[in-house]
């Protein structure tokens, strides 16, 4: 037997091995019942006999344990060695196998000779051809495809249904898993109804009183305190009674005296009265108690006094014993903030009418008054000497001393004029001449001679009447006049020169007030009555010019001052404060007041506070930095028109500040503002002096603190000028 052979017989044997073991392996079948149509099912199904067997027989034929024609022996070598051999192995003879070999030009003959020749399969060794059919292309097709090589091969034949089921339990599916958890619901609702037990285990409810039971329905004195409810018993510790009825009186009496008693006129006059207007009862007189008569507003008053008992809640308020002084703020005392004015140092008199303006001057030894005897005057602070005075021959409505202190000037206003005085007797010879220099500056005609010229033919002689003509402008400009100028500018007549007077300023109308700039070469002065875009001018010494820088107003201007640190003017109206910026020319801040009419407007030094009087009585204290609103109202003056209130020139060393009105009281304050912008001003009321009669209901009309001590002047309608000492 050759190699090839043997291989063969040992493939033979271990398919045989493997078969057998299979067959141990099987699983024991399981009974199964079948039903009646399962079994006649299975005997209807047709007997299989020889065509079973030709299917077999046709399968077998595929298997490749059968070789077709001779078999070849290559011995135990490598194939490779026969490639370039003649011949493919041995035959059983041991006969050499030729190849049958084609060249290349054979193979393209038969490939188109032979139709067949593209399914035709050649073995490598031997070179032997085998013709494939359709049914092995479609083998090797379905081996390509991993399929069964057998296309009429069914993997898959119909079974049959040996267990019936009316309704398969499979199809339900399986039940969710919330059925077999308890309820989180029921849980709550046990939980809920085991605390309502519990509760009422330790809590249980009252018993229910009998329907049928009688009670005092208001009644509780008689009942134990655990028998009580809780509101019955809060009602009996906090029990207030209700109010006693009013007694009556002798009104009600059957027997009053003769003058309670109603004439009958009287009586007829109240019955045609209405009924809202008629009284409750009229007194009526029997000659004893067992003749009064049944009472016809009995039921009518008992049935009121129940509905304000019923209606009208009672309720009680515990009294709180307070000191009143524990109610006032911690204030130092009075004594511990001197010095400030209040006592009267010196009296200036002469003036015989009210007193309107007063003024200091910058170094505090001249005082400056303006009176409506159409007198300005002049007196020595130390001394009450009269230094000087002139005649406006009208009313003078503003004194001021210009603050510079290298000038020596006053401004006086009365009605429409406004002059430029310089009292020789308050300063020397040079700043005489370098204040007549610097009014008259204006006219390019004048030199530095004519100002001492000037001033050495000043007299000085406070004793000499010196009269102003107040007419220079014999048309001083009306609404309906032509359009003039803001201010006419003049110089004084020589004759008024010698007496102090140099220059004069002509406005429209009749001026108020008004007031320096720190600089001391402008001069913003106040017209009300104009109409016109000039109820504020300002005047520029030096150049002699006058602009107005607002249009008209709403309300009338009451008053203005200039900052003391920042190019800003405040004018003051009847119901507002504005901060204006002269530089920009726009409005900073408009500060809201609460009263009807604002009198007065001053700046504290610092520049960061305002202090407003007012003819309705409160004096406002303005933080500018804080709000729009007063920070302080000051109501001591109660409803007495303040006229005017004023800061301290130096509150660094003072701070003090005063407001006076028609009642002839000074009140003086103390007024601490701090560097520190987080603390508040510190106010603290010190004096109140009560410095004037009150004449014609007019008091006190202007005050002025001195520029270096703690001293207050003020001027009233009595026609006296005060000075008032630490």
């Amino acid at each position: 037997m050759g190699d090839g052979e043997g291989a063969v017989a040992k493939k033979r044997v271990v398919k045989k091995k493997l078969a057998k073991k299979v067959v141990k392996k099987k699983q024991p079948v399981k009974k199964v019942e079948v039903s009646e149509e399962a079994a006649e099912a299975v005997n209807e199904v047709p007997d299989m006999g020889e065509d079973s067997s030709e299917e077999a027989a046709s399968h077998d034929s595929y298997s490749s344990d059968d070789e077709v024609g001779q078999l070849t022996r290559t011995g135990d070598v490598p194939l490779a060695w026969y490639k370039d051999e003649d011949h493919a192995g041995y035959d059983v003879e041991g006969k050499k196998i030729v190849k049958e070999t084609k060249d290349a030009l054979s193979k393209l003959i038969s490939k188109f000779d032979d139709p067949t020749e593209m399914m035709t399969v050649y073995e490598n060794l031997t070179g032997k051809g085998h013709k494939l059919t359709a049914e092995d292309v479609q083998i090797l097709l379905n081996l390509q495809k991993n399929q069964y090589p057998d296309p009429s091969y069914n993997p898959y034949p119909e079974g049959l249904n040996f267990v019936q089921w009316d309704q398969n339990p499979f199809d339900k599916g399986c039940p969710p898993k919330s059925r077999f958890q308890p309820s989180k619901h029921e849980m709550k609702t046990i939980a809920k109804l085991v605390r309502r037990l519990r509760r009422l285990e330790r809590n249980p409810p009252p018993p229910k009183p009998d329907p049928q039971e009688t009670f005092l329905l208001w009644n509780d004195d008689d009942q134990d305190e655990e028998e009580l409810t809780k509101t019955a018993r809060r009602r009996r510790k906090f029990h207030v009674g209700p109010p006693k009825a009013q007694l009556p009186s002798t009104l009600e009496s059957y027997n009053p005296p003769l003058e309670y008693l109603k004439t009958a006129d009287e009586i007829a006059a109240i019955k045609e009265e209405q009924q809202i207007d008629q009284p409750d009862f009229i007194s009526t007189k029997f000659d004893s108690l067992r003749q009064v008569p049944w009472y016809r507003n009995t039921l009518r008053e008992r049935y009121q006094r129940c509905l304000d008992l019923f209606m009208f809640t009672r309720k009680t308020q515990q009294k709180i014993n307070v000191k009143p002084e524990s109610l006032l703020p911690d204030l130092p005392k009075p004594e511990e903030l001197r010095p400030y004015p209040q006592k009267l140092g010196f009296t200036y008199r002469g003036h015989t009418g009210p007193v309107r303006q007063l003024s200091v001057s910058h170094n505090g030894e001249w005082l400056a008054t303006g009176c409506d005897d159409h007198f300005a005057r002049v007196y020595e602070v130390c001394t009450g000497r009269l230094v000087a005075k002139w005649n406006l021959k009208a009313p003078v409505s503003c004194v001021a001393w210009n603050p510079n202190p290298n000038l020596n000037i006053l401004a006086i206003s009365a009605d429409k004029l406004v002059v430029f005085a310089v009292p020789k007797s308050c300063a020397v010879d040079s700043v005489n001449e370098q204040s007549v220099e610097s009014l008259l500056k204006g006219n390019k005609e004048t030199t530095a001679v004519d100002a001492m010229q000037i001033v050495s033919t000043m007299t000085g002689d406070g004793d000499s009447d010196a009269e102003v003509d107040h007419n220079l402008d014999d048309e001083i400009a009306e609404e309906d006049a032509p359009e003039r100028d803001i201010v006419e500018w003049s110089d004084a007549p020589l004759s008024e020169q010698k007496q102090g007077i140099i220059i004069k300023a002509v406005h429209h109308f009749k001026i108020k007030n008004f007031a320096w700039h720190h600089k001391g070469d402008y001069l913003g002065t106040i017209c009300p009555k104009d109409k016109k875009s000039r109820q504020v001018v300002l005047l520029q010494i030096s150049v002699r010019s006058s602009i107005s820088p607002f249009k008209r107003f709403k309300e009338n201007v009451q008053s203005l001052s200039f900052h003391p640190t920042q190019p800003y003017l405040l004018i003051a109206t009847r119901r507002t404060v504005r901060m204006y910026n002269l530089v920009q020319s726009q409005l900073i801040k408009k500060f809201k007041g609460t009263v009807d009419s604002v009198s007065s407007v001053d700046v504290h030094a610092g520049g960061d506070n305002i202090l407003v009087g007012s003819h309705d009585g409160p004096v406002m204290w303005y933080d500018v930095d804080l709000s729009d609103k007063p920070y302080k109202k000051l109501t001591s003056h109660k409803k007495a028109a303040v006229h005017t209130a004023k800061y301290h020139p130096t509150p660094s060393v003072y701070p003090l500040f005063a407001s006076a009105g028609d009642n002839g009281q000074i009140h003086v304050f103390h007024g601490q503002v701090y560097d520190d912008y987080t603390k508040n001003p510190f106010l603290v009321p010190l004096k109140i002096i009560k410095a004037h009669k009150v004449s014609g209901n007019v008091g006190i009309l202007n005050i002025a603190f001195h520029p270096t001590l703690p001293w207050l002047f003020s001027a009233a309608a009595d026609g006296n000028v005060k000075c008032w000492t630490e």
